[in-house]
């Protein structure tokens, strides 16, 4: 998110002065960092280029397309580069694709809902019935504003103006926002229907819009010429801000004291964690949920064989035998999904042997370890 919000004021600082080749390599050097990160790297590449394209009308063509090219070469190399080296050392389980599984209306509602409870901050716990109605309306507000506003900006006519600005400067900054957080939605819909299916629109993927898109909601207090309808609208913020916090403030305080995901204190204390920090580092590990043990462990924790793979939704052809290639390839199996399908197979193989079964997970250590090695 900071990158975010430094290139959009980079391209901002460039809008009220001029272009210069300083200028040319701030951006170039932001994108790269940003392509390295998320997935805001790429939309923060092209908005550089749609930008300089834009602002530069006194520039040849040919300049132009070198300033796209500075722009653009960087993150293609690193880009190139990740995809060369991504996947060492990791299996087929998580490598995405080009698929065609298009983005589902749920998926879509998750989204919109999750852009509403921005503007009415409500916890999740109270977000049921009408409440997710209202967020998702709200939501589908914002996005329908968002829509027009930037299709305004991009065709309009140099001199025919439709929304007053107040500054100029405002009316700028406003139309980068604008253009970069539909940028990046129609991002995310673009690889979540070719790449990967299991991009969801939660608060994590869309926090790089998040304080944009608040600072245009603020910005867009401006265009409000009539004070009584300014009073009117201070007011209904108030009421909507100071209503939930009480519901808020219970969220953060868990947040703050007990942590959240991977340093949720009740995880962090498991005593599944407790007992596969006694194993040795070094072990070969297959899990259900890699990413929940890799710091835990100095070798790669790897997926175990799944019937749809993680990254694609295909079925694996290769399943049975990825199976059947376990006691090759595993010291230790752990799974935290006392449901999950895999149990009874890993039961079937007589390589393997339980060590230790609780109601946050089992674990099975191949029987050529002579003792247990986690003890």
């Amino acid at each position: 998110m900071p990158i975010v919000l430094l290139n959009l004021l980079v391209l901002f600082e460039y809008r009220r002065t001029s272009l210069s080749s300083a200028t040319d390599f701030y951006l170039c050097m932001i994108g790269l960092i940003a392509t390295g990160i998320r997935y805001a790297g790429l939309t923060l590449v092209a908005l550089n280029i749609v930008m300089l394209w834009r602002w530069a009308r006194q520039d040849s063509f040919v300049k132009k397309i070198w300033r796209s090219l500075i722009q653009l070469i960087p993150s293609a190399i690193l880009l190139l580069w990740w995809r060369q080296h991504l996947g060492i050392g990791d299996s087929e389980t998580n490598q995405r694709p080009l698929v065609w599984h298009p983005i589902t209306l749920e998926n879509l509602q998750e989204g919109l809902i999750n852009l509403g409870a921005w503007i009415l901050p409500i916890s999740h716990q109270a977000m049921n019935g009408w409440v997710l109605m209202l967020c998702g309306v709200m939501g589908g507000m914002l996005l329908v504003g968002l829509l027009c506003f930037t299709l305004y900006e991009l065709f309009r006519g140099t001199t025919h103006r439709v929304f007053p600005a107040p500054t100029s400067q405002l009316h700028d900054l406003t139309r980068i926002i604008c253009i970069f957080s539909l940028g990046y939605l129609l991002f995310l819909v673009c690889v979540r229907s070719l790449f990967d299916p299991n991009i969801v629109l939660d608060p994590r993927t869309l926090a790089p819009i998040f304080l944009p898109l608040i600072c245009a909601l603020v910005a867009s207090y401006n265009y409000i010429k009539e004070k009584r309808a300014r009073l009117a609208l201070i007011v209904l913020l108030l009421i909507i801000y100071t209503l939930p916090l009480k519901q808020v403030r219970h969220w953060l305080q868990i947040s703050y004291f007990n942590g959240i995901e991977l340093n949720d204190k009740r995880r962090l204390s498991s005593n599944l964690l407790t007992y596969l920090r006694a194993c040795p580092k070094t072990a070969q590990v297959y899990a259900d949920q890699p990413w929940n043990l890799n710091l835990e462990f100095k070798t790669m924790v790897y997926w175990l064989p799944t019937y749809h793979l993680y990254g694609s939704g295909l079925a694996d052809p290769h399943y049975q035998t990825k199976i059947a290639q376990l006691p090759d390839q595993a010291d230790l199996i752990v799974i935290e999904d006392s449901k999950h399908a895999l149990i009874d197979n890993i039961e079937r193989l007589k390589a393997f042997r339980q060590v230790y079964s609780a109601s946050d997970g089992l674990v099975w250590q191949h029987i050529a370890l002579e003792r247990d090695i986690c003890r």
